[in-house]
């Protein structure tokens, strides 16, 4: 399978990778600046993944806007900071956000854990487990 390319057009040639600002300075770099991700679908570097269908995800280890958070590094897709997070966030109160758990058979963060496998919502690690911890009941 062929990487990405994309259009420079101040050498017209298709380019890999991504351009920083296209339309504006048409400079390829090799990655995206600290605090900006690139994304496929733009085909620019953004300082917030997209939202629309689907969702993507900044990814820090890659540099990019991802669809999937990678599985071997252990984080989940946040829908609140359309990151990937290594522990998923607490519930925020001041925009209404309910308390999020990381569901590792989606690698997401879920307000409700799976019935399939079945997993119980932990409020300390804020991950959906097989079994609730001692002391503790599903």
């Amino acid at each position: 399978m062929l990487p990405d390319t994309f259009a420079d057009n101040s050498t017209y040639a298709c380019v890999y990778p991504c351009p920083i600002t296209p339309g504006t300075s048409y400079n390829c770099t090799d990655s995206c600046p600290l605090g900006t991700w690139a994304c496929n679908i733009t085909r620019e570097c953004k300082t917030k993944c997209s939202n629309s269908t689907p969702n993507q995800f900044a990814d820090n280890y890659t540099g990019r806007c991802v669809k999937y958070c990678p599985r071997n590094l252990n984080t989940y897709a946040d829908n609140l900071t359309l990151s990937c997070v290594a522990r998923c966030p607490n519930k925020n109160a001041s925009i209404g956000w309910p308390m999020t758990f990381a569901d590792d058979s989606t690698k997401r963060c879920v307000t409700i854990c799976p019935e399939s496998p079945w997993t119980y919502a932990e409020n300390i690690t804020l991950s959906c487990v097989f079994r609730c911890p001692e002391n503790s009941f599903g």
